[in-house]
């Protein structure tokens, strides 16, 4: 999911990183899709959602439902090792407001600036982990 008033550009650069770098199969959400039904459809191993500072505002582009969707989705899962991780990614300027963009906190919810893409590691290995 790309929360931003220019989502092709977050994309390629999202894109760039679970594909080209990890050789993880991704799926963009297009229009009016949500993770809750995507997920209850084909289950997904991890969820991603990449913002800029349009994301900030507590308007149509802010991450909040998505977050609760995944938050859901996970709460759904009884087996702890199967729930899918989740990452914010933030690609500043200006420096993030992790409180404005993260108002529902999902399970194994990794916080990532974009121009730090080393700390997604984790997250991958969480996605890893629950695909096995």
């Amino acid at each position: 999911m790309v929360r931003s008033a220019n989502p092709d550009a977050l994309w390629e650069k999202a894109f760039q990183w679970i594909y080209e770098e990890e050789k993880i199969l991704s799926d963009q959400l297009g229009p009016g899709e949500s993770f809750e039904a995507k997920h209850r459809m084909d289950p997904c191993h991890g969820f991603m959602i990449v913002c800029d500072a349009a994301a900030l505002e507590d308007g149509p582009l802010s991450p909040r439902e998505y977050l609760q969707q995944c938050h859901l989705s996970q709460i759904s899962e009884k087996n702890a090792a199967r729930r899918p991780p989740v990452a914010v990614v933030y690609w500043p300027p200006p420096p993030p407001s992790w409180a404005k963009l993260v108002r529902c906190t999902p399970q194994r919810l990794h916080q990532v600036e974009g121009d730090a893409p080393d700390k997604l590691v984790a997250f991958f290995a969480q996605v890893r982990q629950v695909a096995q």
